[in-house]
C-alpha cells in the first residue's frame, strides 16, 4: 500500500513540478505509511497468534521448549552441567565474545562507509554549501566539519 501510495505521490509531484520540500501531499504521505506500519504489525501478530494456535503451539512457555529439547542447530559440546549435573551442549563464551566483535566491528566499518557516502551525497546535491561555510564562520577561520568544495 504505501508503495503504490508513494509512487502515485511522485506521479503527481512530477506532473505539478513540485519537489519534494513543495508537495503538500509528501506530509500526508508519511503519516499514512506510518499507520499502516502500526497497523500491519498488529494484524501479523494476530495472523501469528492464529497460525500457532492451528498448529498447536500457541501454549509453549520455556519449560515446554525444553522438555521436547532444544534448537536443533546449536553448536556446543556436550559437558556436564556443574550445577544440575546433567549432560548438556556447551558454547564456549570466548568464541561468542569472537562473533560479537567481528560483528561489531564489520558494522562501524559499514556506517562510516554510510556515513562518507551520506555526506559525499550532501556536497553534491548542494545540500551543504558554501553559504553554509560562510554561516559556519564568519570570520572564514573555522572550517565547515561536512563541507568539501572538491564534491560540491
Amino acid at each position: 500500500i504505501p508503495g503504490i501510495l508513494g509512487l502515485f505521490v511522485y506521479l503527481l509531484r512530477n506532473f505539478r513540478g513540485e519537489t519534494i520540500e513543495d508537495c503538500d501531499f509528501t506530509p500526508l504521505f508519511g503519516i499514512v505509511a506510518f499507520l499502516w506500519a502500526i497497523l500491519c504489525v498488529r494484524f501479523w501478530e494476530r495472523k501469528e497468534a492464529r497460525l500457532s494456535y492451528q498448529f498447536g503451539t500457541f501454549a509453549f512457555t520455556t519449560q515446554d521448549r525444553v522438555k521436547f529439547g532444544q534448537r536443533p542447530n546449536f553448536e556446543g559440546k556436550m559437558r556436564l552441567n556443574p550445577v544440575t549435573g546433567m549432560m548438556e551442549k556447551y558454547y564456549p563464551a570466548y568464541k561468542r565474545r569472537i562473533k560479537v566483535a567481528v560483528s561489531a566491528f564489520v558494522t562501524i566499518v559499514l556506517l562510516a562507509g554510510a556515513s562518507v557516502i551520506m555526506v559525499i551525497s550532501l556536497n553534491v546535491q548542494g545540500y551543504i554549501s558554501q553559504e553554509d561555510q560562510e554561516r559556519w564562520d564568519p570570520s572564514g577561520e573555522d572550517a565547515h566539519p561536512l563541507y568539501f568544495p572538491w564534491f560540491a
